[in-house]
């Protein structure tokens, strides 16, 4: 089509319904902050209990565990900090 004489056909809108998709996503973050959570507390209990080499282990076990929360983070992007507002710009004199 030419667009100057042939009318241009109005484009096509697709609406899509993703609160099902949403709710899921919200269930599947709980879940895994929970088991997250007590896999902290089993690691942080068998830390009394594991010789030095094994702490060793435990260790680094634990520091694989928090940078995949801290890489993952929130499905809803709740622990991601707002930044912070933008200073008004100093008069110029």
């Amino acid at each position: 089509m030419c667009g100057h004489c042939c009318p241009t056909p109005a484009p096509t809108v697709i609406t899509v319904d993703l609160t099902p998709v949403l709710a899921r996503l919200d269930a599947l973050e709980a879940l895994m902050t929970a088991e997250t959570d007590a896999l902290r507390a089993k690691l942080i209990a068998l830390a009394g209990e594991v010789t030095p080499e094994g702490q060793v282990i435990l260790d680094e076990i634990v520091a694989k565990v928090e940078a995949f929360d801290t890489e993952t983070g929130d499905a809803d992007g709740s622990d991601t900090p707002e930044p912070a507002p933008e200073e008004p710009a100093a008069p110029v004199e």
